[in-house]
């Protein structure tokens, strides 16, 4: 049976490739998002996006 030490580290070492890991996705979705609008924005693009924004917009804004 592993030893406290070996466990604690190996815990160490699993915290750090899920922290590492969560960035790494974060920054994937943050690519991903900005790619779908470039399109759209330009006229062109995936029919979903362009209703996506056009919903977006016929929404009614808030006041305060």
């Amino acid at each position: 049976m592993p030893d406290l030490p070996f466990l604690r580290s190996e815990i160490e070492r699993m915290r750090y490739q899920i922290s590492r890991q969560r960035k790494e996705i974060r920054a994937l979705q943050r690519g991903v998002r900005r790619r779908a609008d470039a399109p759209v924005r330009k006229g062109k693009g995936p029919r979903w996006a362009q209703w996506k924004n056009e919903t977006n917009e016929q929404k009614p804004k808030r006041q305060p």
